[in-house]
């Protein structure tokens, strides 16, 4: 008998952290039949360059949470640096700009650690995380990032006067943390797409974290020259870097055709289509076309992130990619 995990019971048991994990159950299918569908000839016969047309690498397993949480994430950490900033160098005539972007980074880190957990499954996962700090791993930093700029981000809204403005200056500094790490942790991988971007991602996602925290500062009432400012820079430098991915990706025409095919092509050419709106009325609309303008950038930001993701998937489910940016890496 197996619950979907494959485990002889007779010689194995299932234990650890791991071990509740629910598993989708798929009835096992006996040799001979596997054999006659996918071992019916070797891969060398009719041009055939992979393991019988089967992915070479396991997909990741993450849900919608967790892009979802790319961008929350990525906007209160860009939310809290800002604040940090304007705190430090505004003086009395930014404190409306510092409380909104306290306020972005509370509600940001709070709704990300929600994504986070409910893609984990259970909730003591996460403080699992937090046992042990390993340099070596994204999502070990990642974790001991987040939790920290998650109370401080808190505190700095609840906390009044000199505690308040401590806890921000704590936010600010762990939020170009929070905005980046993501990068880094889905670059470190072995899915195509995203390790062929490794030296774009990061750009990316800096500016598409800043576009997001710009575009909400609008949409609640900003005016100050300095988030439009920041809002033109991010969203420029959301466009450049997207073009850098592209180029990065494509050196390998397989491992980059997810961004120009499918679903994950569709949203890749949203995401810059509503960036350019969003800058054309960020520089040359009123006030009220600015906050439309803002609401179509905030969803550019939204929509390059989940275009990522999913592009990264597709070249993942796919085994020539796999097989030729290996090959391109040695050649």
């Amino acid at each position: 008998m197996s619950d979907g995990r494959y485990i002889d019971p007779r010689i194995g048991s299932v234990s650890g952290e791991a071990g509740s994990q629910r598993v989708e159950h798929i009835p096992e299918k006996r040799l001979e039949e596997l054999a006659a569908k996918a071992w019916d000839q070797v891969p060398s016969e009719g041009g055939r360059d992979t393991y019988y047309e089967r992915p070479v690498i396991k997909p990741p397993v993450w849900k919608w949470y967790i892009p979802a949480y790319f961008v929350a994430g990525g906007a209160a950490g860009a939310a809290a640096t800002l604040g940090a900033v304007a705190q430090s160098f505004g003086g009395e005539a930014m404190r409306p700009l510092v409380k909104r972007c306290r306020l972005i980074a509370m509600a940001g880190t709070s709704i990300g650690t929600g994504f986070l957990v409910a893609d984990l499954g259970v909730r003591s996962k996460f403080l699992n995380m937090l046992r042990v700090f390993r340099p070596t791993s994204p999502m070990s930093v990642g974790s001991f990032i987040l939790a920290p700029t998650a109370g401080a981000a808190a505190a700095s809204v609840v906390l009044p006067g000199a505690l308040g403005d401590l806890a921000g200056l704590l936010a600010g500094a762990l939020g170009p943390g929070l905005a980046s790490y993501t990068a880094i942790l889905t670059s470190n991988t072995s899915v195509p797409l995203w390790a062929a971007s490794r030296k774009a991602l990061p750009a990316m996602y800096v500016s598409s974290a800043a576009s997001a925290a710009t575009s909400l500062l609008h949409l609640t009432g900003s005016s100050e020259r300095a988030v439009t400012i920041l809002d033109v820079a991010a969203s420029i430098g959301e466009l450049a870097s997207g073009y850098a991915i592209e180029q990065e990706a494509s050196k390998v025409e397989r491992v980059g055709r997810p961004l120009h095919e499918g679903t994950s092509a569709d949203l890749w050419k949203a995401s810059k289509i509503a960036t350019i709106v969003g800058l054309v009325l960020a520089l040359f609309g009123g006030r009220r076309t600015k906050k439309v303008g803002a609401f179509v950038g905030l969803l550019g930001s939204v929509a390059a992130k989940f275009a990522i993701f999913r592009a990264g998937i597709a070249s993942a489910h796919d085994p020539r990619a796999t097989f030729e940016q290996q090959r391109a890496s040695v050649s």
